[in-house]
């Protein structure tokens, strides 16, 4: 996986969560709003807002970060400097990275949840 992949701007399709037990829920609703860019200095930033549901425990139906991002092998790493989740800053969030066509899925599992959210690319 090459850091050129992640240039530009992405636009917000989906965000699946699915629980140990297999449930699936959609936190942000099913037509979430959101761009996520990942620029050539280097810097990400990504916005999410949702139009229904609960939004992550915690964070409610807006989230926003941003600081660098560096990609190993299948992952992208977001090195979160700015968030309007305060216990992000300072974090690591380390995401699977899957490219189809003109979308991105980035994936990562957290408190026995898995999140898929899907980009396409704007």
């Amino acid at each position: 996986m090459e850091k050129a992949q992640f240039i530009g701007t992405w636009r917000l399709v989906s965000w699946l969560a699915r629980d140990a037990s297999g449930a699936q829920s959609h936190p942000y609703g099913d037509k979430p709003h959101g761009y996520i860019i990942y620029s050539e200095a280097g810097y990400m930033s990504a916005l999410i807002q949702g139009n229904a549901g609960t939004g992550i425990p915690g964070v409610g139906l807006y989230l926003g970060y941003g600081g660098p991002f560096e990609v190993l092998e299948d992952r992208v790493v977001h090195i979160v400097e700015l968030s309007s989740f305060q216990p992000f800053v300072g974090s690591r969030q380390e995401r699977m990275a899957q490219f189809d066509g003109d979308q991105l899925t980035l994936s990562a599992t957290a408190d026995g949840v898995s999140h898929f959210i899907t980009w396409k690319r704007c």
